[in-house]
């Protein structure tokens, strides 16, 4: 049975958003937090990908791209991507197809290119030809959604970047309020779309209020 669907995601997750999701519910988390439910830790600890199947509706494909010998700069192997690869074309016409690593795979700052994933455009193509949808990242604590498809790279199909801020710690970037990503796909009514909803903190009532929201087409 198909149903829609609601994906948090944040560096940093908030509990109190948590408290108030919906059943049918992935959890994104960052590196910082844990706790009790479906969780997807995109730091395992394992050099593997790994995936997250809601029947129907959803997969998302976890990559560790954390490298103790390059401290905080994340990389991502050839023969990861082609593991991710293979499980993306595993997927069903219906199922929104993700990717989820640590370091982003696109900046939108100059400042952030030496945080830029080793090998991203490499994985870039190669996950849009086997039918990706999205990539979510973290680690720079700055939120946006970019399209991955430029004139430049050309790419099989539309992929996007959705970048998540952090919702707990207090390393905020020039003034950026904490927040997270919930990202909503109706495969029934909806199925040539999914919805990036951001919502941000406010200071001023102490909780978490939406903000804006992107609908992204999703290519089948």
């Amino acid at each position: 049975m198909l149903r829609p669907i609601c994906i948090l995601l944040a560096t940093c997750f908030s509990w109190a958003a948590l408290a108030q999701a919906p059943g049918n519910l992935v959890r994104i988390r960052g590196n910082v937090e844990s706790f009790d439910g479906k969780t997807l830790n995109v730091k395992a600890r394992n050099n593997q990908s790994y995936a997250v199947k809601v029947p129907g509706n959803l997969l998302v494909i976890g990559v560790n791209t954390v490298r103790a010998a390059r401290h905080k700069n994340g990389e991502v192997s050839d023969g990861q991507i082609e593991r991710v690869g293979r499980q993306l074309r595993e997927a069903s016409a219906a199922q929104l197809r993700i990717v989820v690593t640590h370091q982003p795979v696109h900046v939108i700052r100059e400042s952030d290119v030496t945080n830029l994933l080793i090998n991203h455009e490499r994985a870039i193509a190669a996950w849009a030809a086997a039918g990706a949808d999205l990539v979510l990242g973290g680690h720079i604590h700055l939120p946006y959604v970019r399209p991955l498809n430029t004139e430049k790279r050309a790419l099989a199909s539309e992929l996007w970047s959705v970048q998540a801020g952090t919702a707990l710690s207090t390393r905020i970037r020039d003034g950026i309020s904490n927040s997270f990503n919930v990202i909503h796909h109706d495969p029934v009514n909806d199925p040539g779309s999914c919805v990036v909803e951001h919502w941000d903190y406010n200071e001023a009532n102490g909780r978490f209020d939406p903000g804006g929201k992107t609908t992204i087409p999703v290519q089948r």
